[in-house]
């Protein structure tokens, strides 16, 4: 079916779509996006290509309204959380414990810190090259950006007697689109498995996924809210709980969980000034050859003063 009987086909399809609440399937979906050239292109991420998808998506398909989740996310926190994320105090109220940090709820408590800053990608000889966009490209996944204005901000708690901090979440606090406040790396589009090993093209995108996240040790799910899916319709797994920081250095660096449960560590780097986590990024450009492929890249906190 061409994109244009698709068009034709919108208002045919609206009624009978409201009234049984059809979901779209992902064949639907990746069709659709054949047809605007979101797939096949030579380049992973096409912006005019996914405009096309996108408008011909929501004349067939028009977006549920979506209720703001991060004013109330912000509120349901206890105060422990608040103080596990650097965020001001409420009212006193119960405490609960916090599932974000994974901590031995027997054990006692340990001092701890909570760092806040910059979301800044250095490149191999230690230079800051480019800082994450706090607002999200067409497809809903991340980008460069050299302005500092525009710089995600991103909270990290850990235990100060721990040298490393590893399998946490990182919340960003200024991420331009609400309801999914976890750093995450998303699956890609194109990715027959959520798998990532040597000699595959598959790829992640750096996003944003709701709470409660993935959990530790976790090989992610399509069930867990995330911006690539929410902007495009296509279900595809997050992972959340895959960061490691330490303190001396500030380097974030994430893990992606295989379905074998075997951990890969994932570097960054960009094609189309898009933001991707990759693990063979040769095989990654091969499949992907219209546009240069920068990188690697080491995301760090860069201090806020």
């Amino acid at each position: 079916m061409h994109l244009k009987s698709i068009l034709s086909a919108a208002v045919l399809f609206s009624s009978f779509f409201a009234a049984f609440a059809v979901d779209t399937t992902p064949v639907d979906l990746h069709e659709l996006m054949a047809e605007a050239g979101v797939t096949g292109g030579e380049s992973e991420y096409d912006e005019a290509a996914y405009i096309r998808y996108l408008n011909a998506k929501n004349e067939l398909l028009p977006t549920p309204t979506r209720r703001d989740e991060g004013a109330e996310y912000v509120e349901s926190l206890s105060n422990a959380q608040r103080l596990a994320k650097g965020l001001p105090l409420k009212a006193p109220a119960r405490r609960q414990p916090s599932r974000i940090w994974n901590r031995d709820a027997a054990a006692s408590p340990l001092p701890r810190e909570t760092v806040t800053g910059r979301a800044a990608l250095y490149n191999q000889n230690g230079e800051r090259v480019f800082y994450v966009n706090r607002n999200l490209n067409t497809a809903g996944f991340t980008s460069l950006t050299t302005d500092v204005d525009n710089a995600l901000t991103l909270s990290v708690s850990f235990d100060t007697l721990q040298p490393v901090f590893a399998k946490i979440q990182v919340t960003m606090l200024n991420l331009a689109t609400s309801g999914f406040p976890l750093l995450s790396l998303i699956q890609g589009r194109d990715d027959t498995n959520t798998d990532m090993t040597a000699g595959s093209f598959h790829y992640t995108y750096l996003g944003g996924a709701a709470e409660p996240g993935s959990g530790p040790g976790s090989t992610g799910s399509s069930t867990i809210g995330n911006t690539y899916t929410d902007r495009t319709g296509l279900s595809r797994a997050a992972q959340t709980d895959i960061w490691t920081y330490d303190p001396a250095t500030t380097v974030l660096a994430p893990t992606w969980i295989n379905s074998n449960n075997d951990n890969v560590e994932i570097p960054f780097y960009s094609q189309s000034n898009g933001i991707y986590g990759l693990k063979d990024s040769d095989a990654f450009h091969t499949r992907y050859p219209g546009a240069p492929v920068i990188g690697p890249f080491t995301l760090k906190l860069e201090p806020i003063v």
